[in-house]
């Protein structure tokens, strides 16, 4: 047992009951000793027993009461991050002095720090993963925004080095079929030139880079392949070596020309893809929560979101979006945090308890004034975000098969050119020869082949999934899907249909008949605007139920309603509103009210003239297809389970409803995707559906997320997958079609080997006494033919 001593900066704190309701939330943890804060400056002292809990535990406490700190963020990337690997980087800096938090992602390959800049640097973060025997790059701000070279230039760079690409291997095809050739090779010189030296200089760095350290990728073949063809053209162009007049110079540099510029288009589109997702991302963020009103002096100013400067006082009318993080200072109101909570209830706020409030969330009746302590990327809503955002660095798992084998292969062709070399040279003793062949092998093993095998057949799958429905938005979806283990499921929205209704009404006996209580019913809660009362409202029009003139109405917020019909007083609502109104409830009453709650339903009792005649249960519905999907998943040896932030005793009847292996209830956002990293972390490979806000981060950090299309814009940009149709039967059928794709993978991986394996020999010079080789332009046409087989053979997918 030690004290430990932290010194913060808290945000938003500048009265004695902001400073109460963060201890409020600090006393839970039972292990804080002292803490005190200077108002004036917002400093606290804070003093706590590190066995009991830790700093992070602490910043949890202060954001949940919400409020926030003083705080920095470092972001790492991490190469070959394993499961185990993580579990020791997250205990050792979780326990560091002054860590807030850590994260370690497998699944990106990120380390995230947030940390107390008053006690610790990033620096000693770096010093920290480095006594780890950790390699890692620092991730800054502006990589992770996305930003860097602008989306324009780069689209300029690469169509330009793809149309010069383009024209030069046309011009070798055109050459082999009319034996045309231009002798003018400054021309190709030019062209090859722009092309390795101004247009694809990243991928040339990026490949020798990664070849320095042995680890080669498809970069580094293209690279290698590309350069040593460039270097060929320009040594013989220089008279430095002879060639002879079997082979023109120009075949070098439309060699090198044409790998690039085919490859660099397919990678812009790759950049091109992330970044407009990431900005997909921002927008629909901005559009939840774009204008803010101030409250100065009773003077009124709307400015933008992320303008509100902390502390100040926020107006909220009902049915607008709260576009802060903040707590209520004035009025009341119901506010909707079913996309944070998955609660399809809203929550009754006031500002006598300073209750929290979330930017995102939304005020369905009411009235609040909020003082914001959060706003703009420091809201719980960016944080969510911001763990999207670290999403997009991930590199998909079919990219890195795809490198490994060309890793292997690179290996290989090396071996083959060196011993081609050689043998040319030394054995034959034909340096121009042994030049020639070198440059073939290097030219015609370039794999674009592999390379598109695998992304040909996914935009083809991708097309086929559309037709039913179902986007894909990761090209390594059919891959990994067929290595989950586990199925998380959000409750509200996905599980079920995501909106209260009136499930049963129980009369209770001595009533005055069931249509005359209906009708009361009916018309008072016609004058309410709170989603119960709606649930009713259209269970009175399904029924065709006669309304009645209201001779009076009154609304007490987290209560129910009171009403007069025909002189009659109607009460609706808990049982707090019964006892406040002197109302007794007998034990088969209370009885019943515990039952519809263990059904994760909620009562609502109604008393006529001080009696009560009726209960009616609202709650959710099970989508009709969710038991056949659960038996369906059940049945491939996957466990099933439920995250929701929904209470305990809906999530259990769900759960037991439908044969559920394990639950967790009353979760945050980031709680839920504590859970799939837990998960993770313990070998798990984990599919998540969800639809909400709060599902959003989740989604992202599971190995596949899979978004409901009537969810939240935010949720689906987040998706690896979005089922348009909302049919959770969609899942089994991607499931299905994935082991199809797979086996599509497999052929053209196939193919695209053998194509090298029939032809390296010939390019090596192996066929050239009886006439038969392959020039290095010749070479990049059979590159091109090689695509044309695996295109053709993914189309099949269509069928």
């Amino acid at each position: 047992m030690a004290v430990v001593r932290e010194r913060l900066r808290l945000i938003g704190v500048d009265c004695p009951s902001c400073v109460y309701s963060i201890n409020r939330e600090l006393a839970k943890l039972g292990c804080v000793s002292n803490f005190s804060v200077d108002i004036s400056s917002g400093e606290a002292l804070i003093e706590y027993d590190d066995s009991g809990c830790s700093l992070g535990d602490i910043y949890k406490a202060v954001r949940d009461s919400g409020y926030d700190v003083v705080k920095e963020v470092a972001v790492f990337s991490v190469e070959d991050l394993d499961a185990n690997l993580a579990r020791v980087v997250e205990e050792k800096l979780s326990r560091a002095r002054g860590v807030f938090e850590c994260r370690a992602s497998v699944s990106t390959s990120m380390i995230k720090v947030i940390y107390n800049p008053l006690t610790i640097a990033q620096q000693d973060v770096e010093k920290i993963l480095l006594g780890l025997g950790i390699e890692f790059e620092h991730i800054s701000e502006e990589a992770r925004s996305g930003t860097g070279e602008g989306e324009h230039r780069l689209l300029v760079r690469r169509l330009t080095s793809f149309a010069i690409g383009l024209s030069v291997v046309l011009f070798a095809i055109l050459s082999v079929f009319t034996g045309l050739h231009i002798d003018s090779y400054v021309y190709f010189l030019a062209t090859a030139s722009v092309i390795i030296i101004i247009l694809s200089h990243d991928i040339i760095f990026r490949g020798y880079k990664s070849l320095l350290k042995l680890a080669p990728t498809m970069d580094s073949f293209v690279a290698l392949s590309s350069t040593i063809s460039f270097l060929f053209g320009v040594l013989s162009l220089s008279n430095t070596i002879s060639l002879g007049n079997e082979i023109p110079v120009s075949s070098f540099f439309e060699a090198s020309a044409g790998v690039l510029g085919f490859v660099g288009l397919g990678l812009y589109l790759e950049e091109r893809v992330r970044r407009r997702a990431w900005r997909d991302v921002e927008e629909h963020v901005k559009r939840l929560y774009s204008k803010a009103r101030i409250v100065s002096n009773e003077n009124v100013v709307e400015v933008n979101a992320d303008r509100v400067p902390l502390g100040a006082i926020v107006e909220i009318r009902a049915g607008e979006i709260v576009p802060v993080d903040g707590v209520v200072v004035e009025g009341e109101g119901y506010v909707d945090e079913s996309s944070f909570t998955g609660e399809p209830m809203p929550i009754h706020k006031k500002a006598s308890t300073r209750d929290p409030v979330l930017a995102g969330s939304k005020l369905v009746s009411g009235y609040l004034r909020v003082r914001a302590t959060r706003v703009g990327n420091e809201t719980i809503l960016y944080r969510i975000v911001e763990t999207i955002r670290e999403a997009q660095f991930y590199k998909p798992r079919i990219v890195r098969l795809a490198d490994k084998i060309v890793g292997y292969f690179t290996w290989v062709v090396i071996g083959l050119g060196i011993a081609t070399a050689l043998y040319w040279s030394i054995y034959v003793g034909d340096v121009s020869k042994a030049i020639l062949f070198v440059a073939a092998v290097f030219a015609t093993a370039c794999p674009c082949g592999i390379g598109i095998a695998i992304p040909m057949a996914v935009s083809i799958a991708v097309l086929a999934t559309a037709r039913k429905g179902i986007v894909i938005r990761r090209g390594d979806v059919f891959d990994r899907v067929l290595e989950t283990s586990v199925v998380l499921f959000d409750k509200t929205g996905t599980l079920t249909i995501g909106s209260p209704a009136v499930k049963e009404i129980v009369f209770l006996d001595g009533n005055p008949g069931a249509d005359a209580i209906l009708s009361y019913v009916c018309s008072i809660e016609s004058r309410s605007e709170h989603p119960i009362a709606k649930a009713i409202a259209n269970y009175c029009n399904e029924k065709g139920v006669e309304l009645r003139q209201v001779e009076e109405f009154e609304h007490f917020p987290g209560l129910g309603v009171v009403g007069r019909v025909n002189g009659i007083t109607v009460a609706m609502g808990n049982a707090e509103l019964m006892d406040r109104m002197g109302i007794e409830l007998s034990n088969n009453i209370e009885k019943l009210l515990k039952e519809i709650g263990e059904r994760g339903g909620t009562p609502v009792i109604v008393a006529v003239e001080g009696r009560p005649v009726a209960v009616i249960e609202i709650s959710d519905s099970l989508r009709p297809e969710a038991a056949k999907v659960v038996s369906y998943l059940k049945s491939l040896g996957l466990r099933i389970g439920i995250a929701s932030g929904d209470v305990q005793e809906a999530v259990k009847h769900y759960a037991e409803m439908l044969k559920i292996d394990f639950y967790y209830y009353k979760l945050k956002p980031l709680d839920k995707v504590d859970v799939v990293k837990k998960l993770q972390l313990n070998g798990e490979k984990v599919l998540y559906v969800g639809d909400g806000i709060n599902d959003a981060a989740a989604i992202s950090a599971a190995n596949i997320g899979v978004a409901m299309g009537s969810g939240a814009d935010i949720s689906k940009e987040a998706g690896d997958v979005i089922i348009t149709s909302n049919r959770l039967t969609d899942i089994v059928f991607l499931i299905e079609f994935s082991k199809k794709v797979r086996r599509k993978f497999l052929e053209n991986i196939f193919w695209a080997l053998i194509y090298n394996t029939i032809l390296l020999p010939i390019a090596a010079g192996a066929l050239y006494s009886y006439g038969i080789f392959i020039k290095p332009e010749l070479g990049a046409v059979a590159m091109v033919l090689s695509d044309a087989s695996v295109v053709l053979n993914s189309l099949r997918l269509l069928k």
